[in-house]
């Protein structure tokens, strides 16, 4: 498994490097992501999020410290992302989650902003199921993102923040 592991991140490189069928020997899907633009430029926020996973791509190899994710995580994205929670906030997130369906309490986490352990926690190796192909303006208010995905169910929470903290918002993802 670490072996496949290694190659969709070489995959995830090349097509970051714009090779051609970088996926083509992998076994996953092709899926697309709509996104309208929110704030700037289409062209703006391919740019950003490309900008962002190269180096989630080159920096994830090594499951580093959360030190090191909030020296190369780019300016605009650490500003975006919420402070690291405290032990004490911690345990009264879990006692609010206890009190609450389901539903309600991830609604909630989903307004909120992410801290940037939250959001890399999802790019270590065994826990990652999507991987960057490419991003295209399809309008100055649109683009379309292309990712790669080897799991079912597919979580899409962390390109969500993303694509929120570049000036996106996901309006349909064509599983």
């Amino acid at each position: 498994m670490e072996s496949f592991r290694l190659s969709l991140l070489n995959a995830e490189s090349d097509a970051l490097a714009g090779k051609a069928n970088a996926y083509c020997m992998l076994d996953g899907n092709f899926v697309d992501v709509e996104v309208a633009v929110l704030l700037g430029h289409a062209g703006e926020l391919v740019s950003k999020l490309e900008e962002l996973f190269v180096l989630v791509n080159s920096v994830s190899r090594t499951s580093p410290s959360l030190e090191v994710w909030n020296a190369v995580l780019p300016k605009w994205f650490i500003e975006a992302c919420a402070p690291e929670a405290t032990q004490d906030q911690l345990e009264e997130e879990m006692s609010l989650k206890r009190s609450m369906i389901f539903e309600e309490w991830v609604n909630m986490m989903n307004s909120k902003p992410w801290s940037v352990s939250s959001w890399v926690y999802w790019f270590e190796p065994a826990r990652r199921n999507w991987f960057w192909n490419k991003g295209k303006e399809i309008t100055p208010k649109n683009i379309s993102l292309n990712i790669f995905t080897i799991d079912h169910p597919l979580t899409t929470d962390s390109l969500r923040w993303a694509v929120k903290t570049a000036g996106g918002e996901v309006k349909s993802i064509d599983c």
